[in-house]
């Protein structure tokens, strides 16, 4: 009488294993691209919105907002705040004369390390984007 074996052997365990691994060793930088990527709406999306409250304040006031505050963005007095998931730091500068604008997102904490192509965006009254990444070099891909 023959007596089967169910089971695997041990070799076989590890090839499953290593096959894992590998599959697993070219998937994990793709999806943290892939993730970095992702949050940069996140930035393009309040640079967008700030834009749009800028244009509605001199449409209002003749002039451009020099402070977040006034846009209703940010607490009075503070010069930055942090979006949704703190992804970046979002900050604005106007020219003395409030006649121009811009409006910039910096990458912080986790994102900053991530995504070194893409580390800062702005966008100013004339619309004109830019992103520079981690060296300071303009990056016409990020947006």
């Amino acid at each position: 009488m023959k007596r089967s074996i169910l089971g695997v052997t041990l070799i076989e365990l590890m090839i499953a294993v290593a096959i894992v691994a590998i599959l697993a060793a070219v998937g994990y930088p793709a999806y943290t691209s892939f993730v970095a990527e992702s949050r940069r709406t996140e930035a393009m999306k309040e640079l967008a919105t700030l834009a749009v409250l800028q244009e509605q304040y001199y449409a209002d006031n003749a002039e451009y907002s020099s402070t977040l505050a006034a846009l209703g963005m940010a607490a009075s007095g503070a010069t930055s705040y942090n979006t949704e998931n703190a992804y970046y730091s979002i900050t604005l500068t106007a020219s003395s004369a409030s006649s121009t604008f811009t409006v910039k997102a910096t990458a912080q904490g986790s994102q900053s390390t991530a995504d070194k192509d893409c580390r800062s965006f702005s966008i100013d009254d004339e619309g004109a984007k830019t992103a520079l990444d981690a060296q300071g070099n303009a990056n016409a891909d990020c947006w």
